[in-house]
């Protein structure tokens, strides 16, 4: 019966099951009827007074910076080709005095080695160039002196030829001549009072002729002697004196001329040497002072970690760090003078750098204590105390704040975000009242006051006001606990 009684139960159950089951499927089927929205609470019109806790917090966004970094630039003075091959990763920890930067340097090594074996070559240019100078300055006052007197030997020479060799030579040429025209003379008539007396006396015809050849050949020879003292004449009078006075005149004018130049070409190749000296002492001191800075470019572009810690590619900016140099610091990358590409920071050594908007300058104070929870790590909080804060924007509306940080880190690493919680004001025991209760004034912009909810009319009541902060204000004077104030004015 048991059995029998089960196997007839099991089929109704079933059938009920599938009676419910239609049910529920006609009823998922037919369209739900809208759902009515919740009514909302009646706002209350009134609050009454307690004493509280009262806090004005400051939630600023932050991010972890060190207090203790190199920054790693290039800044060289006299060689400009800073292309990479390698460098260490970002990120990596560094020891005080370990490379970090590897740079072609090969194109400088050969310009110093040349400029270091032309150093030589400057030098004794450069002595050269003083030598002749020193030279120059002891010759050019000696040749001026020179170019005068020749000038003045000139004019004197030319001057003597014309008052008084010209004339005298003119007058010994007059008188040689002159002379064999009587020697000539003489010789005639002595042969003529010969050819006289030998007619008259009994000398042998022999000896006479003789005594009258011999006359006659010196008559001969007195004539031919005149002719050529007659031709010495014109030569000395036409030829020879007046090219003397020519030639005089010209050796004259040539060095007073000579003179001349010298007077205007000397000094200026003095002056000349003087500043192809003053030159080349210049190019000498350049060239080495060149040298020296490639030298010492050699030097600093053999980049070492100045500190221990980590690299971060880049420069910080408050905190933050640019990306965009890992870009350079590969084979083949070029550097640009002068800009950070790496900094070495400490990771123990932190602060917290942050942004505040302007309208939460009054709260900020130095010393100002909070909290910061790292993004990486929320569950871990740090202490902070406001170290100062700018009051100058770095934005439109907003403000720089640093933190200090007390305590170990642990793994927070500059660069990484938190959030900070500052406590700007806290009291235990304030009395406070929604913000919305405190009215203005109008007459009186200074005084605040609040509507009193008594049995009767409500009451205007004068209040002393503290700080205002998330929808409350705090009472100083003017209400006590358990009164109950109006949200709204009446009307």
């Amino acid at each position: 019966m048991r059995d029998t009684g089960r196997i007839g139960t099991w089929p109704s159950a079933r059938l009920a099951a599938g009676v419910m089951g239609i049910v529920l499927a006609g009823a998922a089927s037919a369209p739900a009827a809208p759902a009515e929205k919740p009514k909302e609470p009646p706002k209350p019109s009134t609050y009454q007074v307690t004493r509280g806790a009262f806090r004005v917090e400051v939630k600023l966004s932050g991010v972890f910076e060190s207090t203790k970094t190199a920054e790693i630039s290039l800044s060289p003075k006299a060689w400009s080709q800073l292309r990479v091959l390698k460098a260490v990763g970002h990120g990596s920890a560094v020891k005080k005095g370990q490379q970090l930067l590897w740079l072609d340097l090969e194109k400088l090594d050969k310009d110093l080695k040349a400029r270091t074996e032309g150093r030589a070559l400057w030098d004794i240019s450069f002595k050269q160039a003083a030598e002749e100078l020193r030279l120059l300055e002891k010759t050019t006052p000696e040749k001026l002196a020179g170019a005068v007197r020749n000038q003045q030997r000139g004019a004197q020479d030319l001057q003597r030829f014309t008052k008084i060799d010209r004339p005298l030579a003119e007058k010994d040429a007059a008188n040689i001549l002159q002379y064999r025209v009587d020697i000539l003379a003489y010789t005639r008539e002595e042969l003529r009072q010969l050819e006289k007396m030998y007619k008259a006396d009994d000398l042998t015809e022999e000896t006479e002729e003789i005594v009258l050849k011999r006359q006659r050949d010196a008559v001969r020879r007195a004539e031919f002697t005149l002719e050529k003292a007659r031709i010495a004449h014109e030569k000395q009078m036409k030829i020879v004196l007046p090219r003397q006075a020519e030639d005089l005149a010209s050796a004259s004018k040539a060095q007073d001329e000579a003179r001349k130049n010298a007077e205007t070409v000397l000094p200026l190749a003095l002056a000349k040497k003087r500043l192809e000296t003053a030159k080349g002492r210049r190019d000498a001191a350049e060239a080495a002072e060149h040298l020296a800075k490639l030298q010492a470019d050699r030097a600093a572009l053999v980049v070492k970690a100045p500190m221990a810690g980590l690299v971060y590619y880049g420069q910080s900016v408050r905190g933050k760090w640019n990306a965009a140099i890992a870009a350079k610091l590969v084979r083949g990358g070029t550097l640009t003078p002068d800009v950070v590409f790496m900094t070495v920071v400490d990771p123990k050594a932190l602060r917290v750098r942050a942004v505040a908007a302007e309208k939460q300058l009054h709260l900020l104070g130095k010393g100002l204590k909070g909290k910061a929870a790292p993004a990486g790590y929320p569950k871990r909080t740090l202490d902070v105390a406001l170290d100062s804060f700018l009051a100058v924007p770095i934005s439109p509306g907003a403000f720089d704040v640093k933190l200090s940080l007390a305590g170990d880190p642990g793994p927070v690493v500059p660069g990484m975000t938190c959030s900070v919680t500052l406590s700007a004001y806290q009291k235990a025991d304030a009395l406070s009242v929604p913000a919305a209760a405190v009215h203005v004034d109008p007459k009186d912009p200074k005084q605040r006051f609040v509507y009193l909810k008594t049995p009767g009319k409500p009451q205007k009541r004068v209040v002393e006001v503290g700080r205002t902060h998330g929808g409350k204000t705090e009472i100083l004077k003017g209400l006590a606990e358990g009164e109950v104030v109006l949200l709204t004015a009446p009307k």
